[in-house]
């Protein structure tokens, strides 16, 4: 007893101090007052921030200032600048993996195809062909020159060639892109052209079958011979109209010539019943140029084997828009 007795007398005015600063703390607010929610702070280390102390202890008083809190340095703030750069974070990787590149499989539309095996097993590179055609649904006029074919069996690959849009036999025919419209098909020969140069097939065409082979043949659709001998030629003299009328079409006159024939029949077999003169002519009549296409690879030898054979028609970026196998 006389020890507390002692203790209380020595310690006394401590008891009371903390005591009289309860009562003090307890009026100005407690756990409410701005001063239990303010004092320095540490930021977070980094990556988040810098790890140095920032704020100031609360000192109380009345202010004719408002007095404020310095939001960018609170922790509420430093939550969301951790929440920003976890944000950030994320952004940027959905950013990378929307950017990264990836492989597309573009499944190409058959707008052109091989129409079967053609004459593909020909030994002879003049009768060896196939055929090409371009769908009749399409629109657009699809390029067919510069496309490749490419043989399986033999590791080789060729163009297809550029070609003339109207042959004129005797003179230099310029060559031009070769473009299947909606049901064009071309016969790809892998031997020589017999006029020496790939073309379109024309009204006209027929003529150029008569003294040279073409596989498979030339249709012989020219102009009647009656016709022209109507528009170019002696039409009231009836031996020259009974001779034409006996004259086929697309052929060239070879046989003899009656005695009573004029002088201007003459001229109008040898001058106007022929390739070049039909051309000149009609050049310019609705439907003169065919839907067909004659394309010549120039060879020597035969392209594709006659058994165990893949030919695929491939476009420069490598894609095979059609195939065949037999």
């Amino acid at each position: 007893m006389d020890f507390l007795k002692g203790f209380h007398g020595e310690f006394a005015w401590l008891i009371w101090g903390l005591f009289g600063l309860g009562v003090i703390w307890f009026f100005t607010g407690g756990t409410e007052s701005p001063s239990a929610h303010e004092g320095a702070y540490i930021k977070p280390l980094a990556p988040l921030d810098s790890g140095r102390v920032y704020g100031k202890y609360y000192a109380g008083g009345d202010s004719d200032t408002p007095e404020t809190l310095n939001l960018s340095q609170t922790p509420g703030n430093l939550l969301r600048k951790a929440e920003n750069l976890i944000s950030g974070f994320f952004d940027e990787s959905k950013k990378a993996e929307e950017t990264k590149p990836t492989i597309v499989i573009v499944k190409t539309l058959k707008n052109i195809f091989f129409d079967g095996i053609g004459k593909a097993k020909e030994s002879d590179p003049n009768k060896e062909y196939l055929v090409v055609e371009a769908d009749n649904s399409i629109k657009n006029s699809v390029l067919l020159s510069d496309l490749i074919l490419r043989s399986s069996s033999q590791n080789t690959a060729i163009l297809i060639p550029k070609a003339v849009k109207i042959a004129v036999l005797g003179t230099t025919m310029e060559k031009e892109n070769v473009y299947l419209s909606a049901n064009n098909r071309a016969y790809i020969t892998t031997g020589r052209s017999p006029i020496g140069n790939s073309f379109r097939v024309n009204m006209c065409s027929g003529y150029l079958d008569q003294f040279q082979d073409y596989v498979p043949d030339l249709e012989k659709n020219c102009p009647d011979p009656v016709d022209e001998l109507k528009k170019y030629g002696p039409y009231s003299d009836s031996v020259c109209l009974d001779l034409v009328e006996k004259i086929p079409r697309c052929r060239i006159y070879q046989g003899s010539l009656p005695r009573t024939l004029s002088e201007s029949c003459v001229n109008f077999l040898a001058e106007k019943l022929n390739y070049n003169a039909c051309v000149a002519n009609h050049k310019t009549d609705e439907n003169f140029l065919k839907k067909e296409w004659r394309l010549f690879l120039n060879q020597s030898t035969e392209l594709w084997q006659n058994k165990n054979e893949i030919i695929r028609l491939m476009n420069s970026a490598g894609e095979t828009l059609d195939s065949i196998n037999y």
